[in-house]
């Protein structure tokens, strides 16, 4: 089964700095992350984060626009 994550960039606001939304996109779950300067851009914060959560290396990722598709088998 495959595991699909839509990736956006939340801005910084007058409260809360930089942020990474992550959607599964079957069940429409999201959460938000704080933006890691130590990566050059959402995707590999994302990337990061997924694949330490979940112990594996993403099959592929594809940037659209201001989103980012991540696929996990």
């Amino acid at each position: 089964m495959k595991i699909i994550y839509i990736i956006k960039t939340l801005p910084a606001t007058d409260t809360k700095g930089t942020r990474i939304k992550i959607t599964e996109a079957e069940s429409q779950l999201s959460w938000a992350i704080p933006y890691n300067y130590k990566f050059n851009n959402s995707k590999d914060v994302a990337l990061d984060y997924l694949e330490n959560e979940r112990g594996r290396k993403a099959d592929f990722y594809h940037t659209i626009g201001n989103e980012t598709i991540i696929i996990f088998k």
